[in-house]
C-alpha cells in the first residue's frame, strides 16, 4: 500500500466515524445554525440603534462572525482528551506497532473529522455567501491565501493539543493546559473581538503568537483587508511552527518512553 493510499484511507476513517454519529451530527449542525442566527439578531440589533463598531460595517462583521463560526468549528481540539483517554486506559499499544506514526495518523484523522464537521454548517454557510456575495472578494488569489492560512492554523492548533495530551502520562488529566490554551486562543486569535479593535498592547501581543493564523487573519482576506503576508508574518509563523513540531515531537517520544516504563 502506497504512504498515499494510507493517508487517504485515514482520512476517510475520520470522515466516516464523524457520520456515523447521525444524531449527533444533525444537533451540531443545528447549533452551529442557532448560533449563527443569534450573532445576526445581535449585530443587526447594534446597528439599528445608530452604533459603530471601529470601522466595521454591519455587512462585515456579520461576515466576520459567520466565518468565525466556520473556524471554531475546524479548529476544534477535543480530540486531545480521546489522546488522554487511550494513554490513561492503555490503548495506546496498538499504534506503537503499525508502520506509521501516531502523530501523523491522528493528524490525518482528526482532519477528516473536522472536513465532515464543516459539511454539517454547509448550508447557513452557503446562505451567508449567497447573501453577502457582492460583500466578498471575487480574487481567487485572497481565497488561495485563506484557505493556506487556515491550514495552517488548523496546524498550530493540532500541534497545541497533541502537547497538552502528551502531559496525561505526567499528570492525571490535561484539562487544565487545554483550559488555558482554549481561553488565550479565543482572546487572542480574533475569535472573540478582530484584532484591530483590541486595545494596542492586546494586539502586539496577538501579532507575535501564533493564535492569529487560527481566526483573524484567514478572516483578514475574507474581508478584504488584507493582500498578503509581511516577511515579520512570516517569520513568526515559521519560528511558531518549528517550535511547536520540535516540542510535540519530543513530548510523543518522552510519552512513550514513561508509557511503556509504566507496563501499559
Amino acid at each position: 500500500m502506497s504512504v498515499a493510499t494510507k493517508y487517504a484511507r485515514i482520512f476517510s476513517l475520520g470522515i466516516s466515524e464523524m457520520l456515523a454519529w447521525r444524531f449527533g451530527y444533525f444537533v451540531m449542525a443545528l447549533g452551529s445554525a442557532i448560533n449563527l442566527l443569534v450573532l445576526f439578531i445581535f449585530w443587526t440589533a447594534v446597528y439599528q440603534d445608530g452604533n459603530q463598531i471601529g470601522s466595521y460595517s454591519l455587512e462585515q462583521l456579520l461576515i466576520y462572525y459567520a466565518f468565525s463560526i466556520t473556524l471554531q468549528i475546524l479548529m476544534d481540539y477535543s480530540f486531545v482528551w480521546g489522546v488522554s483517554e487511550a494513554l490513561h486506559q492503555g490503548n495506546l499499544s496498538q499504534y506503537l506497532i503499525r508502520p506509521i506514526s501516531y502523530i501523523n495518523f491522528l493528524f490525518v484523522k482528526e482532519f477528516g473529522v473536522r472536513v465532515a464537521t464543516i459539511a454539517s454548517f454547509a448550508v447557513p454557510l452557503a446562505g451567508v455567501v449567497i447573501y453577502f456575495h457582492d460583500r466578498l472578494p471575487n480574487s481567487l488569489l485572497a481565497w488561495i491565501l485563506f484557505a493556506a492560512t487556515t491550514v495552517f492554523g488548523f496546524i498550530v492548533v493540532s500541534l497545541f493539543g497533541i502537547l497538552f495530551a502528551m502531559t496525561t502520562v505526567w499528570f492525571q488529566n490535561p484539562h487544565i493546559a487545554g483550559s488555558l490554551f482554549f481561553t488565550t486562543s479565543f482572546l487572542l486569535s480574533g475569535r472573540l473581538v478582530p484584532i484591530d479593535l483590541m486595545p494596542a498592547w492586546l494586539a502586539s501581543i496577538a501579532r507575535w503568537s501564533p493564535f492569529p493564523f487560527v481566526t483573524g487573519m484567514p478572516l483578514e482576506f475574507v474581508l478584504g483587508n488584507r493582500a498578503g503576508f509581511s516577511i515579520q508574518e512570516l517569520l513568526i509563523g515559521l519560528v511558531w511552527f518549528v517550535v511547536l513540531l520540535f516540542s510535540a515531537q519530543r513530548a510523543w517520544k518522552w510519552a512513550v518512553i514513561k508509557y511503556e516504563a509504566g507496563g501499559a
